[in-house]
């Protein structure tokens, strides 16, 4: 009964001993300097890069001024996410042509021909190298 009540005890004592060991600085020098000498404070945002579809292409670390409004900060990373995006939208159109282009060629193709089976395997090892955003 003794261990039980000593283990409680402890157990509730702990988390009070070490928020009072965590030290909280006082920002003396703060305010003594006026702001306006002080560089702006600099923070780290990641930037999601994700297609309409929800489908996440990359993630990007860049750097933006803390006193930013949140719709600031989001235009930032649009704008740091388009040229991913324009990449994988390229990506997918050039696919997209290459595979067309093949289709309307096979479409002239004799059918059953050695020429007919070559453009299928190759659409479907084109489709299948595909990035999976394109498909």
């Amino acid at each position: 009964m003794c261990r039980v009540l000593l283990a409680v005890i402890l157990l509730s004592t702990l988390p009070v001993a070490f928020t009072q060991s965590i030290d909280v600085a006082s920002c003396n020098d703060c305010k003594r300097e006026p702001l306006e000498q002080k560089t702006p404070v600099r923070i780290l945002i990641r930037a999601t890069c994700a297609l309409p579809g929800g489908t996440v292409l990359a993630r990007q670390l860049f750097e933006v001024d803390a006193g930013l409004s949140a719709e600031e900060k989001r235009a930032m990373a649009e704008r740091a996410c388009q040229p991913i995006l324009d990449a994988a939208v390229a990506k997918c159109e050039d696919l997209a042509n290459r595979v067309d282009a093949m289709k309307s060629e096979r479409r002239l193709a004799a059918p059953y021909s050695h020429r007919e089976r070559q453009l299928a395997t190759e659409m479907k090892k084109a489709l299948a190298a595909a990035p999976p955003y394109c498909k």
